[in-house]
C-alpha cells in the first residue's frame, strides 16, 4: 500500500476525529473545535497520512513554541506556531486501529521531524502513556520521567529527541 503525508484541510476533519475517538479515551481525546483550530491556526504542524483512495489513516499534530515540555493548557489554548521555535510539541499522535502496525506512525513522526529540522528546532517533544515509551525510545526519543501534565487524569511522561 502506498502512503502519502500531507497536510489536512477542514474536509478531513470527520476523518481525523473517527480516528481521534477510537484511539483515544474520552476526557484525552480532543474535541472537533480544537482539532479544527489546529487544521486552522497551526496547519504547519499538522499532517495527515493517507492511502492511495485519499482515505485518512493518521495523523500527527503539534505546535511549533518555545517550550520544552507540553502543558495541559495546550490541548485547549490553539495558536499559531512560533515563527523561530526551539521545540516542535506533538500534541497527538494517532493511526486508525484498521491501518497500525504498518510504519504509519513512524512515517508521521518523520515528518513531524523534518519539519522541525525545517524550523531549525532544538528538539521534537511529547508526552505519551507508560506502554508507548517502548515505541518512542525505539525512534530516537529520550524519556525524561514523569511529566506534570494531568491531562485525562492519566500519567505521561515526558519524551525528547534532539534534532
Amino acid at each position: 500500500m502506498e502512503i502519502y503525508v500531507n497536510h489536512p484541510t477542514l474536509s478531513d476533519l470527520a476523518g481525523i476525529m473517527a480516528i481521534e475517538q477510537a484511539v483515544f479515551a474520552e476526557g484525552v481525546a480532543d474535541t472537533v473545535d480544537v482539532m479544527q483550530q489546529r487544521i486552522e491556526y497551526a496547519p504547519e504542524t499538522f499532517f495527515v497520512a493517507r492511502d492511495e483512495a485519499h482515505q485518512i489513516l493518521g495523523y500527527i499534530a503539534g505546535s511549533a513554541l518555545n517550550q520544552r515540555y507540553i502543558t495541559d493548557d495546550l490541548f485547549k489554548k490553539i495558536s499559531a506556531n512560533s515563527l523561530n521555535p526551539e521545540y516542535l510539541l506533538v500534541l497527538g499522535l494517532a493511526v486508525s486501529p484498521d491501518a497500525q502496525g504498518q510504519g504509519i506512525a513512524q512515517r508521521l513522526l518523520a515528518s513531524f521531524e523534518q519539519k522541525a529540522q525545517f524550523y531549525q528546532a532544538r528538539a521534537v517533544s511529547l508526552t505519551c502513556l507508560e506502554h508507548l515509551i517502548v515505541f518512542y525510545e525505539k525512534h530516537g526519543y529520550r524519556n525524561e520521567g514523569v511529566a506534570a501534565s494531568q491531562h485525562g487524569n492519566q500519567v505521561w511522561y515526558n519524551l525528547v529527541k534532539e534534532i
